[in-house]
């Protein structure tokens, strides 16, 4: 069971077994989370941690070693990327030659509390999204994003002011009194 080898595994925590965590001694994952059919996780030295009461949804991917961390009411819908490591394509020889012929930009990627990911959004590295960000879908992060806005597109562009007194109180609700 692949709960057993992590490096650490919250509460109540569900791993589809067609999830593909590599390296996952590198992974902590918070109570209550999710993580679903065909999601894959690479695990990193640098840290990746998923916090509490996060769902990521099938076909979502870490790609790189330079690790994710997550805060906790995260949703990050399906087919999401972050690419935590890419070729410079600027300076870069192609193909498969020795690493020393290559240029990377390389970086964690953060998502603080409350963050929610559209489907097929890209996240590349060395990005964090504040509290309350959110992307709609097909939107590429290649820069930090404020918080409580709502972007969309490729690249991602603010389309508005998400309700963030709404949506802390119903945290503050939920924590409270709620259960999962």
């Amino acid at each position: 069971m692949i709960q057993d080898e992590l490096k650490y595994c919250g509460k109540k925590v569900y791993i589809d077994e067609h999830a593909l965590i590599i390296n996952p001694e590198h992974v902590e994952i918070g109570d209550y989370s999710y993580i679903s059919a065909f999601v894959k996780i690479i695990g990193s030295r640098n840290g990746t941690k998923i916090g509490r009461y996060n769902h990521w949804a099938s076909f979502s991917s870490v790609m790189g070693g330079e690790g994710v961390v997550t805060g906790d009411y995260i949703s990050i819908s399906s087919h999401c990327l972050f690419v935590t490591s890419s070729e410079n394509y600027y300076e870069s020889l192609a193909g498969t030659v020795p690493s020393r012929f290559k240029v990377y930009e390389k970086g964690k990627i953060v998502l603080r509390d409350h963050v929610i990911l559209g489907a097929n959004t890209t996240v590349l590295p060395s990005v964090t999204l504040y509290e309350g960000g959110a992307t709609g879908a097909f939107t590429l992060v290649n820069e930090d994003l404020a918080p409580w806005r709502l972007y969309c597109g490729y690249p991602a562009r603010l389309l508005q002011v998400r309700e963030k007194d709404r949506i802390l109180a119903a945290a503050e609700q939920f924590s409270s009194g709620g259960s999962a």
